[in-house]
């Protein structure tokens, strides 16, 4: 699923890990590109699963670009929603239009608390 701020590259299918949330880590590697990492259903081994670039700092285009000269191959690659996107597909969830000003509005006061 598209995200609303960040750009997803997964490079181990999800199904290898383990479901939990607790099980699930996220590291920094440099500004704006953060490594999604969990445990294998296999052998408890602590893996990446994705990486995630955030979209004020990489186009699309910058992030794949950022993976191959750091020599990471994807399995599958989702740029980040629009807000109109992410709008629309809460506006469903919930049955009625969520504006995106309302969004951030809300996301800047969870923040905050």
């Amino acid at each position: 699923m598209p995200y609303l701020t960040e750009h997803s590259a997964q490079i181990k299918d999800l199904s290898l890990f383990k479901s939990e949330r607790s099980e699930w880590t996220s590291n920094p590697v440099e500004a704006g590109v953060r490594m999604i990492m969990g445990y294998l259903t296999s052998d408890n081994g602590l893996e990446a699963q994705s990486y995630r670039f955030k979209k004020d700092k990489f186009s699309p285009d910058e992030a794949k670009k950022w993976l191959k000269s750091h020599k990471i191959a994807y399995d599958l690659f989702e740029p980040a929603r629009n807000d109109a996107e992410f709008t629309h597909a809460l506006s469903g969830t919930v049955g009625y239009e969520i504006s995106a000003e309302d969004i951030r509005a809300f996301l800047g006061e969870a923040s905050v608390v």
